[in-house]
């Protein structure tokens, strides 16, 4: 019997992509700003929501940083933003297109920029 790594891992939930490109988003009206709005999410659907009513804005060109103890959501905040977390209530835009519409290979490589901390 033939089994494949593919049947024990969940594939990635489709999102009804537009054809949006890079240009786009930073020519956008809302200037490529990252939001999140009243953003919530969980893990497995039977657990408590790990982000509850998260809100910020992230100004084009900005710099931030993500700190906080263990388990606050830091990681979570930055799995949301690249599509590796599902949202499951609220909505996330970038230049105020949300990013469901966003193909992931432009929202991967060339709108979202992550340095991640390497112990």
């Amino acid at each position: 019997m033939s089994e494949s790594l593919l049947d024990y891992v969940p594939l990635e939930e489709h999102y009804e992509e537009d054809n949006v490109s890079p240009t786009s988003i930073l020519q956008a009206k809302d200037g490529c700003a990252v939001r999140f709005n009243n953003v919530w999410t969980r893990y497995n659907a039977d657990e408590d929501p790990v982000l509850k009513g998260i809100s910020f804005d992230v100004e084009r060109g900005q710099k931030i940083g993500l700190v906080g103890r263990t388990g606050s959501g830091k990681s979570t905040i930055l799995n949301t933003i690249l599509r590796l977390q599902h949202i499951d209530e609220g909505q996330i835009t970038i230049g105020g297109i949300p990013i469901e519409r966003i193909p992931l290979k432009t929202l991967r490589s060339s709108i979202i920029s992550i340095i991640p901390q390497i112990p």
